[in-house]
């Protein structure tokens, strides 16, 4: 069995649905298969099946996990082969860049019984637009979320000495990079967390695993954790290194981990959402003057509530969207579906 990595590809944040899909695999790419098709007609099940089959036959394998249900498949990549299969619907439609050449389409919508379909069109029409509403409230609790974010940052920031939080940051820097390359790096960007219906979900544990060198950066809001991780990343791409950052799913502006995989280095944002506190290696404090006061606490605990609220109305979309496959579902020819599964696997391990 090939090793599995996992992530996300986009966020629910508070500047509404974020996409990374272009960088679920390069332009090198020998075949990226685009899935179209309506809620409930297999996409995630196909990409699933392709890659436990793939996986088997000892590839290793990268898992792009739906923000939206973490239990689906927005995406699967086998980079030893060249291939990828997306979810190409919205909120992340995508075309062929080069079609025939490298991106090929595969339309679900061949399999289904349009008249079964049609008979459903007024509670499909009334269940997506219900949907939207649910979305438009969840990323509305995420902006207020991030909004007290950004005061807590404002506050902590007046008694936390940025010198002390530079100057560890350049030392961190000298140990990390040690050599020059002579071009420029690339940088990969995606999500190892995500705000979901079931709560907040971070695959960053996974996604370390191997690697030799670990650093935890630790700190309170306004430590500035993704100011030292841009200046990882911009010393990275100076130095030829390839990176992958990852993105804080709150605000997808900002960075959250960064890791090197040619150097065996993660650096790591210990973020309230991730679960490290068992996790090893060399924790570096950006804050270590920082004074022992709980005054902001009724705000933390605000954002938090706020983060609650936007996964409940991510949960009443989830619960939507399952209505609107149930009426795609039900009129699918998943047998006819099989053999394509079959035909597409074939010509993946061909």
């Amino acid at each position: 069995m090939g090793r599995i990595r996992k992530m996300f590809a986009g966020g629910n944040t508070s500047l509404g649905f974020y996409s990374f899909f272009d960088f679920i695999i390069g332009d090198d790419a020998e075949q990226v298969f685009l899935l179209k098709g309506g809620p409930g007609t297999g996409k995630s099940v196909f990409m699933k099946e392709i890659a436990e089959a793939v996986l088997k036959a000892g590839y290793e394998g990268e898992l792009f996990y739906c923000s939206s249900d973490r239990e689906s498949l927005d995406g699967a990549a086998f980079p030893q082969l060249g291939v990828a299969l997306i979810d190409a619907t919205a909120p992340h439609a995508q075309e062929p860049r080069l079609p025939g050449c490298r991106d090929e389409l595969i339309n679900l919508g061949n399999f289904w019984n349009r008249q079964g379909i049609r008979k459903h069109r007024k509670a499909v029409e009334k269940a997506s637009l219900e949907n939207q509403r649910w979305f438009q409230s969840a990323f509305r609790y995420l902006r207020a979320a991030y909004a007290v974010e950004e005061n807590i940052e404002m506050w902590n920031r007046s008694v936390i000495s940025p010198d002390k939080g530079y100057e560890i940051g350049t030392e961190l820097l000298d140990r990390i990079f040690r050599c020059q390359g002579n071009e420029k790096g690339s940088i990969r960007h995606l999500f190892a967390s995500a705000i979901t219906p079931q709560g907040k979900v971070s695959f960053i544990e996974n996604l370390v695993e191997g690697f030799e060198e670990r650093y935890i950066l630790e700190g309170p809001l306004g430590v500035e954790k993704s100011v030292l991780l841009q200046r990882i990343l911009n010393r990275a791409r100076e130095t030829g290194i390839k990176a992958e950052a990852f993105h804080y799913p709150l605000n997808p502006e900002k960075i959250e981990h960064i890791l090197l995989p040619e150097l065996q280095v993660a650096i790591i944002s210990a973020a309230d959402h991730d679960f490290l506190k068992s996790l090893e290696g060399h924790r570096i404090n950006l804050a270590q003057d920082f004074p022992e006061e709980d005054w902001l606490s009724d705000d933390y605990a605000l954002r938090e509530q706020l983060i609650q609220r936007a996964i409940h109305m991510l949960g009443g979309a989830k619960e939507v969207h399952d209505e609107l496959e149930s009426y795609y579902a039900s009129q699918m020819d998943f047998a006819a579906l099989d053999e394509l599964k079959e035909t597409v696997l074939g010509r993946i391990l061909g």
